[in-house]
């Protein structure tokens, strides 16, 4: 991994930033707490419980390391493949439990904020696409490209 990702990742945000403002909307629809929640706590949990912090920690520092072992390289891609499945399955849960949230308030005809059930189906989705191509893409990428150098 590049030092310039530091620099990349923050302008591929700002992108998606710019396209949303340019077409008229409001970049705090994009906030959306219980989304976030749906999204990251079940994936970090789900992460520590097999990885541990010092395997996550590790997995980061391979993708930037210049001379990491192989070992390192292979745990490091097994932790961003794990991560990337776990964060999709996560955004898709969240949109499942919108659409279901969503149903039932119609189901109950009750004075419910059925709108915010559809932010939560979409938004979860939204969170998780995006952080595996803002996060771990590019570092199962630039893992992959080491372990292709290690075995020459």
């Amino acid at each position: 991994m590049k030092k310039s990702y530091m620099a990349y990742a923050p302008l591929t945000l700002g992108v998606f930033a710019a396209g949303i403002l340019i077409g008229g909307a409001d970049l705090r629809v994009f906030w959306d707490p219980p989304s976030l929640m749906i999204v990251f706590l079940p994936v970090i949990f789900l992460l520590l419980s097999v990885f541990g912090p010092s395997g996550i920690v590790d997995a980061f520092r391979a993708a930037f390391d210049e001379t990491p072992s192989k070992s390192e390289v292979l745990k490091g891609i097994a932790f961003f493949s794990m991560a990337t499945r776990i964060i999709l399955l996560s955004g898709f849960m969240g949109t499942l439990m919108g659409v279901l949230m969503t149903l039932y308030g119609i189901s109950k005809s009750q004075d419910i904020p059925v709108a915010f059930y559809i932010v939560i189906a979409s938004q979860t989705v939204c969170y998780a696409v995006v952080m595996v191509l803002i996060v771990t893409v590019p570092f199962k990428s630039a893992l992959e490209k080491k372990l292709a150098a290690l075995s020459l």
